[in-house]
């Protein structure tokens, strides 16, 4: 369909006013709000509250901050340790690991509460009870 131009004065642009615009006005509510221009309205919405669910939670963290994270004895946690001493990761492989969404560069803190040691992380890998790690993630190398 043809749709109606308006010159406006001094201009070479033109305002095209697509036909709908009346039929629109009169389907809003009574009482909307309207601005100057007499073919256009707006109406104030409200968006509807909202939790975002954890799989749409970004994986990255900031460097720095301190999480903990639950792993289960006897199975594969999908680390690579390059300071077992220390208890620097560097690398998270297929594992419990990656299923919680961890990324390389973190450093074991704390294990079930208890400084983390070599010996301690052992002890809880060969367990029957699920451990706690609190990790601090790390910047990567290339950023220092």
């Amino acid at each position: 369909p043809q749709v109606p131009q308006t010159q406006l004065p001094n201009t070479s642009c033109a305002v095209e006013r697509p036909p709908e615009v009346p039929q629109a006005r009169a389907q809003l509510p009574q009482g909307t709000p309207q601005m100057a221009h007499p073919d256009l309205a707006t109406q104030q919405l409200q968006m509807p509250q909202m939790s975002v669910p954890k799989t749409m939670v970004p994986k990255t963290h900031l460097s720095g901050e301190t999480r903990e994270v639950v792993f289960k004895p006897r199975l594969p946690m999908g680390i690579f340790v390059s300071d077992v001493q220390g208890g620097r990761v560097s690398g998270v492989l297929d594992g419990q690991a990656k299923e919680q969404g961890l990324e390389p560069h973190f450093v074991m803190v704390s294990i079930d509460g208890q400084p983390y040691s070599e010996a301690l992380l052992e002890e809880k890998k060969k367990g029957n009870v699920p451990y706690r790690v609190a990790i601090r993630q790390l910047p990567p190398p290339d950023a220092e």
